[in-house]
């Protein structure tokens, strides 16, 4: 089990981010049957893409794009651009 998590701002936050998670394979050792991946991503505190996924061949795949972050926008902001990335396992 695992957990990653980047909070970006700035220019960075404008730009468009892919997020890929899947739990790490062993030839040795098969991968349970009950393992979960989740990824999320944020944007200005609001979700606006979220995976889950249960398996030995568990894997998520969570975007954001330009035109998710024009949706957040419209509401008034007075705060600076927020974008998190989280992938659990």
């Amino acid at each position: 089990s695992g957990q990653w998590e980047k909070t970006i701002t700035g220019d960075d936050a404008q730009k468009d981010w892919t997020l890929s998670a899947y739990p790490s394979f062993d030839i040795d050792n098969q991968t349970p049957a009950d393992t979960q991946v989740t990824c999320t991503i944020t944007v200005d505190g609001k979700q606006v893409s979220h995976q889950e996924a249960t398996g030995d061949n568990a894997n998520v795949y969570c975007s954001v794009y330009d035109k998710q972050r024009q949706l957040t926008r419209r509401r008034k902001r007075t705060h600076p651009r927020l974008l998190r990335l989280g992938a659990f396992l």
